[in-house]
């Protein structure tokens, strides 16, 4: 993921966003990737075995690529310093994974 953060003058109008993607290439892996694990609160004296990876057989038997789009966006507001702003906060996902489409 690739994410660009773009601040612009409070009271600007953002219409639309658009981002555009050149030199596309598809590569068939041989393989599934592998989940990651569940997240864990670390609190003191607790244990937990991060060896744990569960599988979503729901998710490895979709043919529907992941991410579903090539990107997505935010608009938000806040500060910049002592600047109120509009703030854009754009997600590329430049690779896209269809886990039912593996070899």
């Amino acid at each position: 993921m690739y994410v660009k953060t773009l601040h612009f003058p409070f009271g600007t109008k953002i219409k639309y966003v658009d981002v555009t993607f050149s030199d596309i290439k598809q590569q068939v892996i041989s393989g599934k990737i592998m989940p990651a694990s569940e997240p864990v609160l670390l609190v003191s004296g607790d244990s937990y075995d991060n060896d744990q990876i569960i599988e979503d057989s729901s998710v490895y038997s979709s043919s529907d690529l992941y991410p579903d789009k090539w990107y997505d966006y935010n608009i938000g507001c806040g500060l910049d310093k002592t600047e109120h702003v509009i703030i854009l906060t754009i997600r590329c996902y430049p690779i896209r994974y269809s886990p039912a489409k593996i070899l």
